[in-house]
């Protein structure tokens, strides 16, 4: 039962008797709280059981029972291991020691040859071994006997023995005996370490010596909460009150009672008549001992009776309150209509004035604007906050947000204070709200773009088709909607950018059986982006729909335009045309197909887009050569149709040189020739010259002429030549334009006889 006490009472890190003594752990940590053993060891400096002896004494003059862990000797040396025989030998057992056990190297009164504490000494010295400062002391505060292993019990703990533990004061309540160690009955209901504390037991045999009350303690009376026992104070209701009201209205109610024990919710009630509806609301406490209860009641009338009624523990309680009601305020003529709008109704009335023969009591805090389609099952809307009375003659109020081209009842109701809620409603008027512009835009459900049948490169070759579907029909803002109206955007891809274009608003009449209409003529290769709006019968507008594009694909364009030769020289020509009418996309560029004389593969060459028109020199070409051309344009999709086909021919030039000049045949007088006509003839018919002349010797060059004509390959023989000798031979080819560079020389000997 002491132990559990000390672990009931003592705080973290104190111990014992009245939690008097404070642990002494290494770490700082927490001793056993009725012990003060520490679970890993003393606190540097300390020893004992409980950690509470210095490290610098023995107690009581008996030097042969410490135990402390002080290692150095007087000198400060340091001790050599008991367990050890090195550097001394010695030949100590365990049971010579007060531990019973090799004590590591802290100094120690062996038993039978010492007297005080000393040790081996590991430095050199003239002496193997020395005391050590341990020094007599008394036991600390609170203890007593051997090593100080007892507490002491005395009414002034400074007067306990160190040694016996005997009081000069004697012993403190709940302790006898020459020590004060034997435990004590307290008086009846008393308990506790010196039985200071008290029980609350209808029978004291319940309450234990240091723990206090049993389970099976039973208050005494005036007492409650068993085992604890804590005193009872009778109820006492502190308020009965209610809300300021009117009749007929629902009324909350709060009774407010101070009780120790505190009631419970259910032991607090409203009591009121028969036929009344009381409904516990909510409860509080506060202080834990008073008690706030709130009823509601669902209606009441003037001079009705209610009671708070307490039955709890702590006793019975009652209050009477009696109800006072009054007649709220009501406006006895409807407000007047200044102005009007489509979302708006501005009016005025005059002040509540009960001489002009508006009804009920009180002064009037704030007025409220209520209202409702006519039309509408729903309740009556409140507009806005209170409107406040600081209106003098005539209060005015806008009622906003309304609907356009709606019939409302309005009326207006009277506020004493805001817990009170409106009086009753004044007279109702009715007013319509004039057309307004539609609030929501048709909703386009479907956006396709197809090919139209039939459609020529130059027209527009797509059609867009819409559908769509009206918005509620309480968003038309007036009676019908007269037409809709389509606003269209094209964007085309162009080289230098976007091109953007809006084009006229399309009008489409708002009776027609299907939401569907058909935009045609449109460009490929162009994003349309299409908003649509609807007009009512008051010719006001609904706001944009959300923009939704679509973008037509890319074709072939259509052929390049008025191709020709602007200008024509033997290795060059000069083109122009014009871009297709409908590039129908994005032009890259295009290809010229060109063939040459009578061969009929054509050649191609693909030439860059530079602009709408476009100009090309072709080269290099050959002198005097007929050529047929035409152009193809290029876009994403694919080529286009030919354009124009435009033929023409080089000027001519000199052919070049004669090729590959060899000779056939060689005789005492002739030589054999061949050659292949130059591979630049540059138009015409061509004829040859053969120029020889005899090594060595003071001659003219010889020039023979021979008609060639188209052949690739042509032979000669000259003839009339002197044997044995060494000619030198050329041949030059010539045709109307004049002769060309002479072919390759080369040099043939005549037989010898």
């Amino acid at each position: 039962e002491r132990r559990q006490l000390a672990e009931n009472e003592c705080a973290s890190g104190y111990f014992g008797y009245n939690c008097f003594f404070r642990c002494r752990c290494s770490g700082g940590q927490a001793c056993h709280k009725t012990t003060g053993a520490c679970p890993t060891g003393c606190q540097q400096g300390f020893w004992g059981r409980s950690c509470q002896l210095e490290n610098i004494c023995y107690y009581n003059g008996r030097a042969n029972a410490y135990m402390g862990t002080l290692a150095y000797s007087n000198s400060r040396s340091r001790c050599q291991r008991w367990d050890s025989t090195v550097p001394h030998y010695h030949d100590y057992k365990p049971h010579r020691f007060p531990d019973r056990a090799y004590p590591e190297n802290y100094c120690r009164t062996t038993s039978g040859d010492s007297d005080k504490p000393w040790c081996y000494i590991i430095e050199y010295s003239s002496d193997s071994w020395e005391n050590c400062a341990v020094k007599d002391c008394v036991c600390p505060a609170g203890f007593f006997g051997y090593n100080c292993q007892h507490e002491c019990h005395c009414k002034d703990i400074s007067q306990c023995n160190s040694t016996t533990g005997s009081c000069g004061t004697g012993c403190a309540e709940g302790w006898q005996g020459m020590s004060c160690q034997t435990v004590k009955s307290c008086p009846p209901n008393r308990y506790g370490w010196n039985c200071e504390n008290t029980c609350q037991c209808e029978n004291p045999a319940h309450c234990r010596r240091f723990l206090g009350p049993t389970t099976n303690c039973m208050c005494r009376p005036g007492f409650f909460n068993p085992p604890s026992c804590e005193p009872v104070t009778p109820p006492i209701i502190e308020e009965f009150s209610h809300e300021r009201f009117y009749d007929g209205e629902p009324m909350l109610f709060s009774c407010t009672v101070k009780s120790i024990p505190p009631l419970e919710r259910s032991e607090i009630m409203l009591l009121g008549p028969s036929e009344k509806r009381i409904s516990f609301v909510d409860t509080n406490v506060t202080s834990g001992i008073v008690r706030t209860n709130m009823f509601q009641v669902d209606s009441v009338s003037a001079n009705e009776q209610y009671s708070c009624v307490v039955n709890g523990l702590s006793g019975e309680a009652r209050r009477i309150l009696e109800s006072n009601v009054r007649e709220k305020p009501r406006m006895s003529r409807p407000p007047i209509v200044e102005s009007k709008s489509d979302t708006s109704i501005h009016l005025a009335w005059r002040q509540w004035d009960k001489t002009r023969g508006d009804t009920g009591d009180g002064d009037i805090l704030s007025y409220s604007v209520f209202y409702s389609a006519t039309d509408s099952n729903h309740k009556p809307k409140k507009a806005g906050g209170p409107y406040y009375t600081n209106c003098s003659p005539e209060c005015k109020f806008i009622i906003k947000d309304l609907m356009p081209n709606t019939e409302y009842n309005i009326f207006i109701t009277t506020e004493i204070n805001h817990a009170q809620g409106q009086g009753p409603p004044g007279p109702e008027i009715q007013v319509h709200t004039n057309c307004g512009p539609p609030s929501a835009a048709p909703v386009i459900t479907k956006q396709t773009v197809g090919r139209t049948p039939g459609s020529h490169d130059t027209q527009g070759i797509f059609h867009m088709t819409l559908e769509w579907e009206d918005p509620a029909r309480d968003t038309f803002g007036c009676d019908r909607i007269e037409k809709y109206i389509l606003k269209l955007q094209e964007t085309s891809e162009r080289r230098d950018g976007p091109g953007l274009t809006r084009r006229n608003p399309v009008e489409i009449s708002g009776t027609i059986s299907e939401r569907r209409y058909t935009l045609r003529n449109l460009q490929p290769l162009t994003e349309y982006c299409v908003v649509m709006l609807m007009e009512n019968n008051a010719k006001l507008r609904s706001p944009d729909t959300m923009q939704k594009c679509q973008k037509t694909e890319e074709i072939e364009p259509s052929p390049p335009r008025n191709l020709r030769v602007d200008e024509v020289e033997a290795r060059e020509a000069k083109l122009s045309w014009l871009a297709p009418e409908s590039p129908n996309g994005f032009l890259k560029g295009y290809e010229l197909l060109k063939t040459v004389g009578e061969h009929e593969n054509e050649w191609r060459e693909y030439i860059q887009y530079i602009g709408p028109r476009m100009e090309f020199t072709m080269r290099p070409l050959s002198p005097g050569t007929y050529y047929r051309i035409r152009i193809v344009a290029e876009n994403g999709a694919g080529r286009s149709k030919s354009s124009n086909v435009v033929e023409f021919e080089t000027l001519k030039e000199p052919p070049g040189p004669a090729e590959d000049l060899n000779k056939t045949s060689v005789g005492l007088t002739e030589i054999g020739l061949s050659w292949s006509k130059p591979k630049q003839p540059n138009g015409g018919s061509l004829s040859y010259f053969v120029t020889y002349k005899a090594v060595g010797q003071q001659q003219e060059m010889i020039s023979e002429e021979i008609v060639g004509g188209s052949r690739p390959k042509l032979q000669y023989q000259l003839t009339g030549l002197k044997f044995g000798t060494v000619y030198k031979i050329q041949v030059t080819a010539k045709n109307e334009k004049g002769s060309g560079r002479p072919s390759n020389t080369i040099e043939v000997m005549t037989l010898k006889p």
